[in-house]
């Protein structure tokens, strides 16, 4: 039998509601992860979840200035944020809790 923390390490999860912290691209991708983390896998993981554009234009790129709450990205944006997010985790199952509505 798994245990709790195994159970959630298989999942990723989009809310419909994106949180993104005050920091940087990268530190909102890293932040609870229980590895380390590629610049590569990163690109990829926005690659995927088609934000790889709109952070490349960023000055900065993966270092990019997010401020509290994402603020200086549009809805869109922050769902394709989360979903790449969601992304590197690289768990079985991905749950998107209408991640399509931004």
């Amino acid at each position: 039998p798994l245990n709790l923390e195994q159970w959630r390490s298989w999942i990723a999860y989009v809310p419909q509601k994106v949180e993104l912290f005050k920091g940087t691209i990268r530190s909102n991708f890293t932040l609870g992860l229980n590895q380390e983390v590629t610049d590569q896998e990163l690109w990829q993981a926005l690659e995927i979840a088609q934000a790889k554009d709109f952070v490349s234009d960023k000055e900065g790129l993966l270092d990019a200035l997010v401020e509290a709450g994402g603020r200086n990205f549009s809805g869109g944006q922050k769902q394709r944020l989360s979903i790449a997010r969601a992304v590197l985790r690289q768990a079985p199952f991905l749950i998107l809790d209408d991640a399509t509505s931004a």
